[in-house]
């Protein structure tokens, strides 16, 4: 497709270390998000991080709580620094509202890719946390980050000026 455009639109807005790095403090950002709703929902948020280890990483039977905790939060992190590194890889360069809307769709997306996943999660507390709303504001959180980023972090790309022959 054509465009007449001033951006470079062949050139990725964040680089994929970037786009990781963004995504797993994004992915903490999330789950605070819904930690700091958890008056108006009742969600409990470690349970959930417990219940996302005990589900995808089965050989946790016998481990404390508090390691349950730190591996479901890693494992979420490591998820959220892989779908950053995914908006990283195709996310091109566009205008801040471009950024911005694409953030917004992206996170609405992921919730709605979460709740049908969590047909698969055996745990209460992490259904029920997925399938909340603070959840989707912690989604957009997510993504926005990203968006954000890409904002007041752009990649730059080396500017090689050709000179004329004689």
């Amino acid at each position: 497709m054509l465009a007449d455009t001033s951006y470079q639109t062949d050139v990725l807005v964040l680089s994929p270390r970037s786009g990781f790095v963004v995504g797993l403090g994004g992915s903490i950002l999330a789950v605070a998000v819904v930690a700091l709703l958890r008056g108006a929902t009742h969600i409990h948020t470690g349970a959930a991080l417990e219940g996302l280890a005990r589900t995808f990483l089965p050989a946790t039977g016998s481990l404390h709580r508090s390691t349950l905790f730190a591996l479901g939060l890693t494992l979420h992190a490591t998820v959220g620094g892989v779908f950053g590194l995914l908006y990283a890889l195709c996310q091109q360069r566009v205008p801040v509202r471009g950024l911005v809307v694409v953030g917004i769709f992206y996170g609405f997306f992921l919730w709605v890719v979460a709740r049908i996943v969590s047909t698969w999660v055996d745990d209460r507390a992490s259904r029920a946390m997925i399938r909340s709303w603070p959840w989707l504001l912690g989604s957009l959180a997510f993504s926005l980050s990203l968006a954000l980023a890409a904002v007041l972090f752009p990649r730059t790309q080396a500017v090689t000026i050709e000179l004329p022959v004689d």
